[in-house]
């Protein structure tokens, strides 16, 4: 654990210990307000304090971010769609653990979070497969305030503008190239090539316009042209 963790190395049963005496199972009502965790982290922390414990490391801290998707629609952190929870007899992609439990797991490995604060219906079916409503389920709210960074928020959208313009760039390419002195005839063809696939041609070219005579390499990068489409035949012609 000592390259994982940059320090001494762990108690693993001690720290076993500590975390077993909170977890509980609680009042299983739907009123019982359970804290979530990573099933992936849970699995990599017990190697580490008993099943491969000679050998796995420590796992660093719990990190529930695999769980959660940002909803432009609501602005704010969202529930992936169709997490199962885990049980002892099913396989899935949370567990649920007392707020005992948690507190104790962020004081062994801190940063560990976002929390996050679910209640359980009593809907048998729900049960049977495991898949819960949860639409009000609550996230971290510290972990929301990181997400409205400004400086995080502007580099989003630029990012977002730049996919924008370089989908209207590709799409008048491709108009374009399918409409450059070509004939299409009734069955689809293009001069005599069946149209049954697209690719992108991503070698560069000089732009013919700019004196194709030319020998002066310096000017290679001012005279690229954006990736062009070709049409690519699966059909002899």
């Amino acid at each position: 654990g000592n390259l994982r963790e940059g320090g001494p190395d762990r108690d693993r049963d001690e720290e076993m210990k500590r975390v077993m005496m909170t977890d509980r199972d609680g009042d299983d009502d739907e009123n019982t307000e359970w804290c979530i965790m990573d099933t992936a982290w849970i699995n990599l922390w017990l190697a580490f304090v008993y099943y491969r414990k000679e050998v796995c490391p420590a796992p660093g801290p719990c990190m529930n971010t695999r769980l959660i998707v940002d909803s432009d629609e609501l602005q704010k952190f969202v529930m992936k769609d169709g997490l199962r929870l885990a049980t002892e007899k099913r396989g899935g992609d949370y567990r649920r653990v007392s707020h005992q439990t948690w507190e104790q797991i962020k004081k062994l490995y801190p940063g560990s979070g976002p929390t996050i604060l679910a209640k359980f219906d009593k809907n048998e079916s729900s049960k049977a497969s495991g898949i819960y409503d949860m639409s009000e389920w609550i996230i971290e709210k510290e972990y929301e305030k990181k997400k409205v960074d400004p400086k995080l928020a502007k580099r989003k959208e630029m990012q977002e503008n730049r996919e924008k313009m370089n989908a209207v760039s590709m799409k008048k390419n491709s108009s374009k190239q399918l409409n450059d002195n070509r004939n299409v005839s009734e069955d689809g063809s293009v001069e005599g090539i069946k149209l049954t696939n697209i690719m992108i041609n991503t070698n560069t070219r000089r732009d013919p316009k700019v004196d194709p005579d030319s020998d002066d390499d310096n000017d290679d990068d001012s005279h690229e042209t954006e990736p062009v489409l070709c049409l690519v035949s699966t059909e002899t012609p």
